[in-house]
């Protein structure tokens, strides 16, 4: 399996809401319904002001990571749930942390354990509790680096 990093593109939104409501379907049941709320927040808050980047398998999007490179903050790793545990995360994560200098930080939701375990292999080491602003559950803070 070829994987490519790249930056992500407008064109690229569609199937970036479908893959994220695939990977967010078992924390979150109500995942379809908030589809729309998604899109809007990838096209007006994040696209404008954040840096994301894709990967892209067998010419498809296999999942993105989104980057606040003001405040060194991981905003967001998404994975197609086909491409968990083939590195496609590690990829990603780990060409994300390339454009920072210095730490990053992120927030995962306590309930989110297969991603505690992937940052914590990744090194990241907790540093406190916080509250999502976007589902208001319970969050671990991490920092990398």
């Amino acid at each position: 399996m070829t994987v490519v990093i790249r930056p992500f593109a407008k064109v690229d939104v569609e199937d970036a809401v479908e893959l994220w409501e695939r990977a967010w379907s078992p924390l979150l049941p109500d995942a379809a319904s908030q589809a729309a709320a998604w899109r809007h927040r990838l096209l007006e808050e994040i696209l404008p002001r954040l840096v994301v980047i894709a990967a892209e398998v067998d010419a498809r999007i296999a999942g993105y990571a989104i980057v606040d490179l003001r405040q060194h903050n991981f905003d967001h790793l998404v994975v197609d749930p086909a491409h968990g545990r083939r590195g496609v995360g590690s990829l990603l994560a780990h060409a994300a942390r390339g454009l920072v200098d210095g730490a990053m930080d992120l927030r995962i939701l306590e309930v989110n354990v297969v991603a505690i375990a992937f940052w914590e292999r990744l090194g990241c080491r907790r540093t406190g509790t916080t509250t999502s602003p976007s589902t208001g559950w319970a969050s671990f803070v991490y920092r990398w680096g």
